[in-house]
């Protein structure tokens, strides 16, 4: 998992080194309201109960002069509940510097873990694609979802849905007030090399 952490420093870094125009840019690069570039990095519990992983990452940012908020780590919810078993010092070491984390998961695990989150402060909650492609079709699947986003919404955390496949699906999450998405509906997978002059092409700010 550190080799993703590290991907996601040179990732950081690469779009730091982006042009911040080029012809036929989507809109302006940059705007004042608009926030740098993140990466989200999933971790597992056990990586944050070892005493050296916050050493290895804060070295990996100072070499590639990555800010802390622009990385984001995400868990499970079983994850998570192992960081509940470690020495609250560990992950208080990364918050402090300022790196936060997500939550991903299925739509029902999502829902119980958000209320189990004690000592991490949770900014992000990530649908799972394999349940999100479901939606609106199967009603199951999509009750689950409603719940978990009306958990969200209630603890003032935004959420994230990955695999959105269809319109449908798009205008569904976004009449339940989930804003961010990811999926075939928006954009084909982008290789990460290629990531920060795609978003310069689209009009994104990328510091």
């Amino acid at each position: 998992e550190l080799w993703l952490v590290y991907r996601a420093c040179t990732l950081l870094s690469a779009a730091d080194q982006a042009p911040l125009a080029v012809e036929g840019a989507a809109g302006p690069v940059g705007a004042l309201d608009a926030p740098p570039l993140s990466v989200l990095v999933n971790i597992s519990g056990w990586q944050l109960k070892d005493p050296d992983f916050s050493t290895h990452v804060f070295e990996l940012m100072e070499r590639h002069q990555v800010p802390p908020r622009r990385l984001m780590f995400a868990l499970s919810s079983e994850g998570l509940g192992e960081v509940r078993d470690a020495p609250l010092t560990l992950t208080r070491r990364l918050l402090e510097r300022g790196i936060r984390f997500a939550l991903h998961g299925s739509a029902e695990s999502v829902f119980t873990a958000l209320n189990r989150a004690e000592g991490i402060p949770i900014d992000l909650v990530v649908l799972d694609a394999d349940e999100v492609s479901q939606l609106p079709q199967d009603p199951q699947a999509t009750e689950r979802a409603r719940l978990a986003l009306l958990s969200a919404k209630g603890m003032g955390v935004p959420v994230m849905a990955s695999g959105v496949l269809s319109n449908e699906a798009r205008e569904w999450l976004t009449t339940q007030g989930c804003r961010l998405g990811a999926g075939a509906v928006f954009n084909a997978p982008v290789p990460a090399e290629q990531v920060p002059g795609w978003l310069v092409q689209q009009g994104v700010p990328v510091r």
